[in-house]
């Protein structure tokens, strides 16, 4: 937020599709380390990402931005609900569909069992599943040049749902 805050550009699109296929590449490596080991592997894998990160986040350069005064005005939550009504019904649906998301991907991998599948067939089809998301995360920027972001919010909605 500093860096965007001091005008450096950030392609926020780009880095979440590369997040996705970290997170692809990671479900597939992941799945197919349980079926050979078993499923305590994963908290080895925590554990190893957990470190991966500190030392990625201690390795960062210090970026000390200007502290502009501004005045704090009391608020209610009230108060930011009416004044951003759009953003709050939007923050709610990701809210609903998020929900949605992590409890039919709780029992995902009941469904690829009862299916005949196994662990690494989930993980690829996870893999699957977040890749898609790169090519249109990496344009994203250029789209938002075109369309709205309401219309893209909504697209992307309505491909949520399908």
């Amino acid at each position: 937020m500093d860096y965007i805050k001091d005008g450096k550009y950030i392609n926020f699109g780009l880095s979440r599709g590369l997040g996705s296929i970290a997170y692809a590449s990671g479900a597939v490596v992941v799945s197919q380390l349980i079926d050979l080991f078993n499923p305590t592997i994963i908290a080895f894998i925590h554990i190893g990402a957990g470190i991966l990160v500190l030392l990625t986040l201690f390795s960062m350069p210090d970026y000390q931005i200007k502290n502009e005064v501004q005045e704090k005005q009391q608020s209610s939550i009230f108060d930011i609900i009416v004044k951003y009504k759009t953003f709050f019904f939007i923050l709610l649906a990701f809210t609903f569909m998020f929900s949605a998301s992590t409890a039919l991907s709780t029992y995902l991998i009941n469904i690829v069992r009862n299916l005949g599948g196994s662990t690494s067939l989930y993980g690829i089809a996870i893999f699957c599943m977040s890749i898609t998301e790169m090519p249109v995360m990496s344009v994203t920027s250029r789209l938002l040049k075109k369309y709205k972001a309401e219309t893209l919010i909504l697209l992307s909605a309505l491909f949520y749902i399908i």
